[in-house]
């Protein structure tokens, strides 16, 4: 947890009024002889008290425009830098976010595209294969039928032939049978 988030600067000492520290300054000066009679602190009140007083307000002056001022300034520049490092992390986040779902359409994209020319390729491929399945269907019917015809011309010259022949051969075997010619 950050708790430099719920910090806020503390605000200089030489802004608060002198209105509001000078009456607790004198009532502090004032009691000092009432503790010394009921046996406290003794402190005398002379001509030391101003010089005292005089060297806190150089001091408090000094301490303020010396050490409490810088140190306000750097921790306010710190604050502000930090805050404008968050404001750029939240803007980078988002562009960052905004790029991933960008390359995240476009892989998608890219994937669809992928299949549909795959599918593409697979359609044109089996329409080749289609095409040349017909084709070899196409010259093997070919291949048979004159195969078929060829068969059926050398059948009807065999027939032709034996039909010629059928003559002869009746009348050799009449003649072998009977022993005689007819």
């Amino acid at each position: 947890m950050d708790f430099r988030r719920n910090l806020k600067p503390v605000a200089s000492l030489s802004r608060v009024a002198p209105a509001r520290w000078t009456p607790a300054l004198a009532s502090l000066l004032l009691s000092a002889p009432a503790f010394a009679s009921g046996g406290g602190v003794v402190i005398d009140i002379d001509a030391t008290i101003v010089i005292q007083f005089a060297l806190l307000i150089v001091l408090w002056f000094t301490l303020n425009k010396l050490v409490f001022q810088p140190y306000l300034a750097t921790s306010q520049a710190r604050q502000a830098k930090t805050d404008d490092t968050r404001v750029e992390a939240t803007r980078l986040r988002a562009r960052v976010e905004a790029l991933r779902v960008e390359h995240k359409a476009r892989w998608s994209a890219a994937r669809d595209e992928a299949d549909a020319a795959r599918a593409a390729l697979r359609d044109a491929g089996a329409g080749e294969r289609e095409q040349q399945v017909s084709a070899a269907r196409a010259q093997s019917r070919k291949i048979v039928e004159d195969g078929h015809v060829r068969v059926e011309a050398q059948l009807k010259a065999a027939h032709a032939e034996v039909g010629a022949r059928t003559a002869e051969i009746a009348q050799a075997v009449v003649d072998k049978i009977l022993g005689r010619g007819l």
